[in-house]
């Protein structure tokens, strides 16, 4: 299987492979450290999935995702950042299959990868990826803005329990 990893931080990238190899995963991973340099590794040969930081030099991880997403379409992105704030998790989860927020713990990282994965493992044919792999975006936006709503109506009720100014449409119970 092989990984592109794109991280502007040379040291998260020596961490990444240092995990991998105490792990003794067999992944055929590569490292860049900027937008261009991996769309070139890209370009030289595919990567199943690529986890890129959402803020790079040379070009940004949103724009590297979005090129990835339209250039190699079978590629899973995942977005592995330091930035968390509600507008860049937003733009991550248009046009990746998974966010992970850093710091992370390596083996969730790995686990997340895995999962991913064999999932990329059960969808062999071509035709069947494509159609899950724009599918999956979709759920995945529905899902943030159902989470982000339940979190605004939460945050609405006051603690006697009356949900005061609530409006309807927030209201899920």
């Amino acid at each position: 299987m092989r990984v592109l990893f794109v991280d502007d931080e040379p040291t998260v990238l020596k961490g990444i492979e240092r995990m991998l190899s105490i792990l003794d995963k067999d992944w055929d991973a590569v490292f860049e450290t900027n937008a261009e340099q991996a769309l070139a590794r890209l370009a030289e040969r595919p990567a199943d999935v690529i986890v890129s930081e959402m803020r790079l030099p040379a070009g940004d991880g949103e724009s590297l995702l979005a090129r990835v997403q339209q250039e190699w379409p079978q590629t899973l992105r995942v977005v592995l950042s330091g930035q968390t704030d509600e507008a860049t998790t937003l733009k991550g989860l248009t046009i990746a299959h998974q966010f992970i927020a850093k710091p992370c713990d390596s083996r969730q990282l790995i686990q997340s990868l895995e999962r991913i994965l064999s999932l990329q493992d059960l969808l062999q044919s071509d035709a069947i990826r494509r159609v899950v792999c724009v599918h999956i975006d979709d759920i995945l936006r529905r899902v943030f803005h159902l989470r982000r709503a339940q979190s605004r109506a939460f945050n609405l009720i006051r603690l006697d329990g009356d949900v005061g100014d609530v409006p309807e449409d927030l209201l899920l119970f």
